[in-house]
């Protein structure tokens, strides 16, 4: 709903000053309290969004995913651990909880999108580089820490096909032993699960 939507939007904006993404659209009043006379005269909410289902309550009817083939995983050419970002280097994706807490590992992040931050970009300090879907196979881990996130195509293919996935709550994603989900975007959360991730007991 995009009332929630903007009080998340507006809840990360207070956290990311600086972000020139966070507070760059606004859908109209009107608009916003019209969707939300609709919501509140639904008999039911369909959605396999986990998520929006727990925020709607007994009104949700959550109905499964459509789970993608897997794809086949490729050894990558390096030795170093390989973070897959699928998506734009972008506040509401969690680019910097993400860049937080790669700071100091010994991970190479590839990067799906090529929006950014601007001059405020967070991933300087990161080592980084622009990837293609393509590279998906290579990755040892796909993370999404968003504050928002409709539509976690990449985060499911990412599980079908054997790769552990660091997420949100808000990429309503189910329940899978490959998940580590994690409330809200935070940089210790997260990278908690990377070094777990990258302990040789894991590996």
């Amino acid at each position: 709903p995009l009332a929630v939507l903007h009080s998340t939007l507006d809840d990360a904006a207070q956290i990311h000053p600086s972000s020139a993404t966070l507070s760059d659209f606004r859908a109209d009043s009107a608009l916003i309290h019209a969707e939300t006379e609709a919501l509140l005269g639904a008999t039911a909410l369909v959605t396999p969004h986990a998520e929006l289902a727990r925020r709607v309550g007994k009104h949700a009817a959550l109905v499964p995913w459509k789970n993608p083939a897997g794809i086949q995983r490729v050894p990558s050419n390096g030795s170093r651990f390989r973070v897959f970002f699928p998506c734009s280097a972008l506040a509401r994706k969690g680019v910097y909880e993400l860049a937080e807490a790669l700071r100091g590992l010994d991970a190479e992040l590839l990067v799906l999108g090529g929006a950014s931050e601007g001059s405020q970009d967070p991933l300087g300090p990161v080592s980084h580089r622009r990837a293609g879907l393509s590279e998906l196979g290579t990755a040892d881990v796909l993370v999404l820490p968003a504050w928002v996130e409709h539509q976690p195509r990449l985060a499911l293919l990412a599980l079908a096909s054997g790769i552990p996935v660091i997420a949100t709550r808000a990429c309503g994603l189910p329940p899978h032993p490959l998940l580590h989900e994690i409330d809200q975007p935070d940089p210790h959360a997260i990278r908690s699960h990377l070094e777990l991730l990258m302990s040789p007991k894991y590996g």
